[in-house]
């Protein structure tokens, strides 16, 4: 059962104000209500989070990295799926979510239509929204 863009929010944490900003924007012009923060550390209480559609974490951040964080967040909204985002190379990290099936990763920089196809495929969202 998929969300209405209208209805689906979604938790965005990146420590790069630039890349957090644009991205926000283009979450915010696809019709995704967004919550977004520089830090896992800036993120309210996760248990006082609600009507969350997604996750989407940047994996290296100076306080906590996003692998981490996802951990803490399922923890709290196990049905909630996650998205990583890195600039790594994909391969160091995927031994690390293999055994973490709710997170899929993303590598930057990425091609637009394939980020809004993950992020529609992941957040329920109809497909044919604009991204």
């Amino acid at each position: 059962m998929g969300h209405s863009p209208d209805h689906t929010e979604i938790l965005l944490v990146d420590d790069d104000p630039i890349f957090r900003d644009a991205l926000r924007d283009i979450l915010c012009d696809a019709g995704f209500a967004v919550r977004d923060y520089g830090s896992p550390r800036t993120v309210p209480p996760l248990e006082t989070l609600d009507n969350l559609a997604l996750l989407i974490t940047d994996y290296e951040m100076p306080d906590e990295n996003g692998l981490a964080f996802a951990d803490r967040f399922h923890a709290v909204h196990p049905g909630v799926p996650v998205l990583l985002l890195t600039g790594y190379c994909a391969a160091a990290i995927e031994s690390s979510l293999r055994a973490r099936r709710f997170v899929h990763f993303c590598v930057k920089p990425f091609m637009l239509d394939e980020f809004c196809a993950l992020l529609h495929r992941l957040a329920g969202g109809s497909s044919s929204a604009e991204c």
